[in-house]
């Protein structure tokens, strides 16, 4: 509620958490999760993949101050919604500044996707 007051007190409509204000393709809820100004375009990446030993390597950054949120990192062979799981996924850091995750359910074909909740 600090966030939003701080960065939408004129328009607290514009300030949902489903909401892309800016137009850069980021939910106000991701933009608060990783510490982006959500009515300035951001194309910074926050999400840094590195592969290493047929493993997928994750970092994500956090949002100064983030304690609310939930991050959690899904794969899956195929986009059918039945097949995402975090089973071949192991959480190697999660603190205040970052989530470092590595994935390694390679098949021929992979898909990763990350999940943004508020507790």
């Amino acid at each position: 509620n600090t966030w939003k007051a701080r960065n939408f007190a004129l328009n607290p409509e514009a300030g949902s958490p489903e909401a892309d204000p800016d137009g850069d393709g980021r939910a106000n809820l991701l933009e608060y999760a990783i510490g982006t100004n959500p009515n300035f375009p951001d194309r910074s990446n926050y999400l840094n993949l590195s592969f290493s030993n047929e493993c997928l390597f994750l970092a994500l950054t956090k949002g100064p101050g983030v304690k609310d949120v939930r991050f959690e990192f899904e794969g899956s062979p195929t986009l059918a919604p039945p097949n995402w799981t975090t089973s071949s996924i192991a959480i190697l850091k999660n603190d205040t500044s970052a989530v470092d995750a590595v994935y390694n359910g390679f098949a021929p074909r992979a898909f990763l996707r990350l999940k943004v909740t508020l507790q």
